[in-house]
């Protein structure tokens, strides 16, 4: 268990002492990830960054001791000298809201810390966020004690803190472990973010949150869990409503997990597994779990790569299964083809809201066009037309024989409904021999060979 701690300072020496953990009201024992001891008296006084900071060090003498606003400022500076960490102006000013957004300070692993020790006798702060903030496994892991002391903590968000190219601090799998009994034995803990990072073991880390009895809604959006297995570690757990699996790159290795999950989990409303990898026999997975599911009120499947067939099965597995009360079905950025439209969804279920990314429509086939001497046959034999009427009616000369333009002329008034090249590729065809004359013989001749 995690105890608050209080630093008295001397001229010398930083000694210190317990303070009582504000769940049960004893003293407890320190951890390896919150502890203030003489060990740490090695460790950096000052960080070898700076921030800009309003912080002075409180006199003694001035604090209440009934002041319970006092004396977590108190405990908080005292940790920050301990852990050679500058404190955060923001979190001693805010430490009584009920909603704390500590996002994109840069606070780090020692600052994480310092600030856990601080919340281990905090009453005040329901909802926390750490949002960004590079506190690596150290810190995770701290965060994760302070809520074994920290009885009133319901919602935490330790999302996005992989922070790259600054330095190596990222929440990964090397962090479960650790985290596991910590967020196990969290009794108040119903809200935990922990998208952005680099988590991929999903059998160990459902394992973590299949043990919990109190968290309602995770989210575990943005990490490494390609394959779906990890939902047959949280289809476990009892307490589960809302689980976010979107951008995890999800593939169709998991179909028998997504069926398991679906059939027989009772207790998810919420679900999404938006814009994964999720291809046609996840589709045909998902539906096969629609079946028999009856708890899921929201259904979050956009941008995944089933395409307008996949659509339709889950949808007509919806339709099919009477008892399942679905209110949302998301299908974002998802052409959907006429037969969805068909099933009418707005009248089968009224109450439910569907979300289409449009209609595929196929495109009709356009017939072929005739070639040029085949529309000129066609045209004659409808008119019950002669060619050699044709030129005999424009052949000034006798000579049945008609120049290009001649040619193109009596087509034209003659109305045969061809276009300008149209003409030009009929007039190609006679004129064989390229010396721009059109001759009767090879005309005719031309026209028998056209079926």
């Amino acid at each position: 268990m995690v105890e608050a701690v209080g630093i008295e300072r001397s001229d010398t020496n930083i000694t210190t002492r317990s303070r009582q953990s504000a769940r049960s009201g004893r003293s407890s024992k320190f951890s390896k990830y919150t502890k203030a001891s003489e060990a740490d008296d090695n460790a950096p006084k000052r960080p070898q960054w700076d921030y800009d900071t309003d912080i002075e060090d409180e006199k003694s003498d001035s604090v209440n001791e009934y002041d319970s606003s006092s004396s977590a400022r108190r405990l908080y500076q005292n940790a920050c000298r301990m852990y050679g960490t500058i404190p955060v102006s923001y979190f001693l000013r805010h430490n009584e809201d009920a909603e704390l957004k500590l996002d994109y300070h840069q606070i780090g692993p020692l600052g994480a810390r310092a600030i856990a020790v601080a919340l281990t006798c905090n009453t005040k702060i329901l909802s926390f966020s750490v949002r960004d903030n590079g506190i690596g496994s150290e810190g995770a892991l701290a965060m994760a004690e302070m809520l074994t002391e920290n009885n009133y903590i319901q919602s935490l968000d330790l999302s996005e803190n992989d922070i790259g190219k600054l330095e190596k601090c990222y929440l990964g799998n090397d962090a479960i472990q650790g985290m596991s009994k910590a967020l196990a034995d969290s009794q108040k803990l119903t809200t935990l973010n922990l998208s952005g990072n680099q988590f991929s073991d999903g059998k160990a880390l459902g394992q973590v949150v299949a043990e919990n009895a109190s968290l309602k809604s995770i989210n575990l959006s943005w990490n490494q869990f390609v394959n779906p297995a990890i939902l047959d570690t949280l289809a476990e757990n009892v307490a589960l409503t809302r689980i976010d699996l979107s951008y995890n790159g999800l593939t169709d290795a998991g179909v028998k997990s997504l069926i398991n999950f679906l059939t027989k989990n009772n207790v998810v409303e919420q679900l999404d597994l938006s814009c994964n990898r999720l291809g046609p026999n996840s589709a045909i997975a998902i539906a096969e779990g629609l079946k028999t599911n009856t708890t899921l009120k929201e259904l979050s499947l956009k941008r995944n790569p089933w395409l307008a067939p996949g659509c339709l099965i889950i949808a007509k597995s919806i339709v099919a299964n009477l008892e399942l009360d679905l209110e949302l079905l998301d299908f974002s950025d998802i052409s959907v083809c006429k037969e969805f439209n068909e099933l009418n969804l707005k009248e089968v279920r009224p109450n439910m809201k569907v979300i289409i990314g449009g209609t595929f429509v196929e495109r009709k086939k356009k017939k072929p066009k005739m070639d040029p001497m085949t529309m000129l046959k066609t045209y004659m034999e409808q008119q019950n037309l002669r060619l050699v009427d044709f030129f005999n009616k424009l052949d000034t000369d006798g000579s049945m024989s008609l120049s290009r333009e001649e040619f193109k002329s009596g087509i034209q008034m003659a109305g045969i409904p061809m276009t300008e090249n149209e003409i030009e590729l009929l007039l190609d065809v006679l004129d064989k021999d390229g010396d721009n004359e059109i001759n009767y013989s090879f005309a005719k001749e031309k026209l028998k060979m056209t079926i």
